[in-house]
């Protein structure tokens, strides 16, 4: 039997790709953090750029906040 254990692992990456809609590029940071348990995941949550995803859509005008 394991004993208990908590770890949390950050992972950090990038999201690549082209919105086949428009072609338009995608290259969106993310960052990742899971938290373990007796080697079993007992939460995740990810942090990303969804503004630049929503501009790449054509959601948002690409506009510079003021």
């Amino acid at each position: 039997m394991p004993c208990p254990v908590s770890v949390t692992v950050v992972v950090r990456g990038r999201y690549r790709g082209i919105y086949r809609k428009n072609g338009k590029k995608l290259d969106a940071q993310f960052v990742q953090v899971f938290k373990l348990r007796n080697g079993i995941i007992i939460s995740y949550q990810e942090y990303t750029d969804s503004y630049q995803y929503a501009e790449v859509m054509g959601e948002i005008s690409g506009r510079k906040a003021a």
